[in-house]
């Protein structure tokens, strides 16, 4: 059985360790468009000026961000304020077996 002192050290352990992932790794969005009327090219500009953005790729009506940290509240109020329909949005949580 384990003591609250040792239950203590493994959660900060792994809290330390998945703070060390995120930083590595940083973050991965993917959102998915509605109809896209006009085209993505207005979206891309937005979304370009997110800070800390590793890489941006569109695939028809699929957006994926990697950024430093999470910025996906702040890239759906860009796109939305751009006139986007978002009908999904999935962000990349590690798991315990990521670390």
């Amino acid at each position: 059985m384990l003591s609250i002192s040792r239950l203590k050290a493994l959660s900060l352990c792994y809290y330390f360790s998945d703070l060390k992932l995120r930083q590595q790794k940083g973050s991965s969005t993917v959102i998915t468009l509605g109809q896209a009327q006009g085209g993505t090219k207005r979206f891309e500009e937005a979304l370009k000026t997110l800070p800390g953005l590793r890489d941006l790729s569109i695939n028809g009506l699929s957006i994926e961000l990697k950024t430093d940290s999470d910025m996906t509240a702040m890239a759906v109020r860009l796109l939305v304020n751009k006139g986007a329909d978002i009908v999904s949005v999935n962000r990349n949580d590690y798991q315990l077996d990521d670390i």
